[in-house]
């Protein structure tokens, strides 16, 4: 079973009108509102006038029970989802009512929103991708909505994996520890727990720096600044190869028995010299 998407394309219109209909919302696209119109209970005794519902709530209204309806008395005009009472709710202009985190709408023809279970508790509810443009992965797609994250620690690497309650697993990103780098990109891709990297090693893996290298962000890596030796050759620093003490660039050091001279003899950096910014 796949993860399941709806998306919401809709045109922003009567702006001038929205910032009356729904108390709370300036009638742009994505805003959240309140479900009920801002008006508690009292939402039951308006009247429902559908013909101006995208004009209104920037969104064309349904007719089961999970749509958002424009709703007015002579006295006031709001913008309600169809179930106002539901407390875990919420009413985004101009693209409809969908579910809070951690919630999820178990099918159309459901009047409430859903709490996941406890071994997946999480879900996301609406997102704004784009101006005029949103999705939402716990509306009307039953418990496949709701996942939990944990932590897998390889080799010199911690996995933050995402399981699905339907049982399909991904890696939302990977953290190399200090001094360790790789080539690999798992990010997003299903995780496996006998997975074997190109060298036939068991399991995720991150690899030493090497002592010519220290570690930096995304999991790379980068060469030590160089100096010029008494030769003439320019020389990388040089750091411990792999764990903290290759953890930044100031961890690049020229060793302590490198010679070097001046007009005042030959001398050697007494417990070597690290780079400073």
């Amino acid at each position: 079973m796949f993860k399941k998407f709806i998306i919401v394309f809709v045109l922003c219109c009567g702006i001038a009108y929205d910032a009356l209909a729904v108390p709370g919302c300036d009638g742009y696209y994505g805003n959240k509102c309140p479900a009920d119109g801002g008006i508690g209970s009292a939402w039951k005794d308006y009247t429902v006038d559908i013909k101006l519902n995208e004009e209104m709530c920037g969104v064309r209204a349904y007719d089961d029970a999970t749509g958002v309806k424009y709703m007015y008395v002579p006295a006031d005009d709001v913008c309600v989802c169809n179930i106002a009472d539901d407390p875990h709710i919420s009413f985004y202009w101009g693209a409809g009512c969908f579910c809070d985190d951690g919630y999820y709408l178990a099918d159309s023809n459901s009047t409430e929103c859903t709490k996941c279970p406890s071994d997946y508790p999480l879900s996301t509810g609406f997102r704004q991708t784009g101006e005029n443009t949103g999705s939402a992965d716990n509306w009307g797609v039953d418990m496949d909505a709701c996942y939990r994250n944990f932590v897998v620690h390889g080799q010199n690497v911690s996995l933050d994996v995402i399981e699905y309650s339907y049982g399909t697993q991904y890696i939302k990103s990977a953290t190399c520890a200090n001094g360790y780098y790789t080539t690999e990109n798992w990010i997003n891709t299903e995780y496996d727990e006998y997975y074997e990297d190109n060298d036939g090693n068991a399991g995720y893996a991150c690899k030493p720096v090497g002592e010519e290298y220290y570690s930096v962000a995304n999991n790379s890596r980068e060469q030590c600044p160089s100096y010029v030796n008494m030769s003439g050759e320019t020389v990388p620093g040089h750091t411990s190869g792999f764990g903290d003490g290759a953890a930044s660039i100031t961890d690049c050091a020229i060793a302590e028995n490198e010679t070097f001279s001046d007009a005042t003899g030959t001398f050697v950096y007494e417990g070597g010299c690290k780079y400073s910014k």
